[in-house]
């Protein structure tokens, strides 16, 4: 097998792999911003703040 050759195909893995990755975040930022949307409604401007956070280690 040349060198090319397997250039060829780890160059088609990859490319496989990140089609495969695409959809997964753009996924993501589809809820992300759903999430940020619906925390408007309620006031919340700011998500990432601790404060919102009361219940979110119910476990620990």
């Amino acid at each position: 097998m040349s060198w090319k050759k397997v250039g060829k195909q780890l160059e088609q893995h990859i490319m496989t792999g990140i089609s495969y990755m695409i959809p997964a975040m753009i996924t993501g930022a589809v809820l992300m911003a759903i999430s940020r949307i619906g925390a408007s409604f309620y006031g919340i401007t700011d998500i990432w703040d601790e404060k919102w956070a009361n219940n979110a280690n119910v476990f620990i």
